[in-house]
């Protein structure tokens, strides 16, 4: 059902599923439109974009649920729009204030979009209930960063459009206790905003400077922040997290591994550290890799592990943020079948034998008998970074067994 009509609202309790109005609604002397029961309010009209007006004094829209709706079809307008929410008492006893959200679309959508929009105080300083779809508000792998956020979400959705609006948002909040304060320890002047990718199950970087005069996040810039359907306001010193997609290694040739990693998002993030092991317990840093400190760009990164260790190689990516907050990836691991890149000459020897290899596989050197001495202090050898010449002319003829920190060769020794 549609109705043709403009409604000024005194007082307006919405419990059915919708109610369609064509030209808009204006709000006079503080009237209240509350929506409940999952109810939604939708503007709509095919010949301009419907509005909403305020006048003497004005009035309030009480969503407080992610479900109760105003569906708003801006379709391909631009302007300033102001949609007037306020706060009633429920959950952890909200003050009947106005907090206004406004968005000035500067770049048009598609033809045929429209916009939901809601907004709800949560229960606890836990932040709960999430919304449908996030998981956490967590800054690390497990650290919850719940008391870094402001206690609302705000549904800002997009939908049915082909290309979104570009819009600046300003996000008004109640700023006190039951929001900002209890046991958060949250700074207001540093709120800014950040939303959920639902595809990524990741918070997107964040824009929007705070006004505690006004206790508004004020330019908040989706160009930026992109368009995801929820929003909340974080302490910007301590961010919700990097986003890491991936963190892959793989072997491009016979003796060389390729690592590589991509982020969706980063916030503060100064560097990554790769690490490598042999067991998946010990590690030996490798590589030092700047971050992009703030982006919310797709960023890959790339780097070859040239010296692999034969056999099977952990490796593992650390991220650190300037603060010295660190988290790790997941661990990967390549197999290198063994290759012997020991050449060892004359063999069969009668004085001295030259062995050549890599400065990695010559580090460690060892001389056994046939019975499994090591008589390496019998001998003497002259050595350079990838070349050892050892003297084994008092030797007694026989086999013998070199042991390098990748290989054993035999050599026979023989007058």
């Amino acid at each position: 059902m549609k109705f043709s009509i403009k409604i000024i609202l005194l007082f307006l309790l919405i419990l059915a599923d919708r109610l369609v109005i064509a030209q808009g609604i204006v709000m006079s002397n503080n009237a209240n439109i509350v929506l409940q029961n999952n109810a939604f309010v939708v503007l709509e009209n095919s010949g301009q974009t419907p509005k909403i007006d305020t006048i003497n004094g004005g009035g309030q829209l009480i969503s407080e649920s992610e479900n109760n709706t105003l569906r708003w079809h801006i379709k391909n307008a631009t302007g300033n729009f102001n949609l007037p929410f306020g706060t009633r008492t429920i959950n952890q006893g909200g003050n009947g204030i106005k907090i206004p959200l406004s968005f000035n679309i500067t770049t048009a959508g598609s033809v045929g979009g429209y916009l939901d929009l809601s907004t709800y105080e949560t229960t606890t300083d836990a932040n709960v209930p999430y919304p449908s779809g996030v998981t956490n508000l967590f800054t690390g792998s497990s650290v919850d960063n719940s008391l870094k956020v402001i206690d609302r979400f705000w549904k800002i959705d997009t939908n049915n459009y082909t290309t979104a609006p570009v819009m600046t948002i300003n996000i008004a909040y109640d700023n006190t206790a039951n929001e900002v304060g209890g046991t958060n320890t949250l700074v207001e002047s540093n709120l800014f905003a950040q939303n959920w990718n639902a595809s990524l199950s990741k918070w997107m970087f964040g824009s929007g400077v705070a006004n505690t005069t006004t206790h508004k996040v004020e330019n908040i810039s989706t160009a930026t922040s992109g368009f995801h359907s929820f929003w909340t306001l974080v302490d910007n010193t301590v961010p919700l997290p990097i986003t890491l997609l991936n963190f892959n290694a793989y072997k491009i040739e016979s003796s060389v591994v390729k690592l590589d990693w991509q982020t969706a998002s980063e916030i503060n993030n100064d560097y990554f550290t790769i690490a490598r092991s042999a067991d998946g317990f010990n590690w030996t840093e490798l590589f030092k890799i700047n971050g992009k400190g703030n982006s919310n760009q797709l960023v890959s990164y790339t780097i070859n592990d040239k010296e692999p260790l034969s056999g099977i190689s952990y490796y593992r990516l650390k991220q650190t943020d300037f603060d010295g907050v660190f988290t790790y990836s997941k661990i990967v691991s390549v197999k290198i079948e063994e290759v012997n890149s020991i050449n060892i000459y004359p063999n069969p020897a009668i004085s001295f034998f030259t062995i050549k290899g890599k400065s990695k596989e010559l580090s460690y050197f060892q001389l056994f008998n046939s019975i499994g001495q090591d008589i390496t202090n019998t001998i003497s050898i002259k050595h350079s970074e990838e070349e050892k010449i050892v003297n084994i002319s008092a030797l007694e003829n026989g086999i013998y067994f070199i042991k390098t920190q990748t290989n054993w060769t035999k050599i026979v020794i023989g007058k």
